[in-house]
């Protein structure tokens, strides 16, 4: 059961971009943790809300 939905975990994370983060430490204004399943670092908005930084920076 256990090898079933961590291979589903997998599949949200890299085809739909739900990363599955885990709180690490707080820097003042929000959560940091990284990705349970790609490593990714992700951050939790006031809304307990996680994103990843990256995806939202301007080319």
């Amino acid at each position: 059961m256990k090898k079933i939905l961590f291979k589903i975990g997998k599949f949200f994370d890299k085809y739909l971009g739900w990363h599955k983060c885990n709180k690490e430490e707080f820097d003042g204004v929000s959560y940091i943790g990284h990705c349970k399943y790609c490593g990714v670092r992700c951050l939790q908005d006031s809304q307990g809300n996680w994103f990843n930084p990256e995806e939202y920076r301007s080319k």
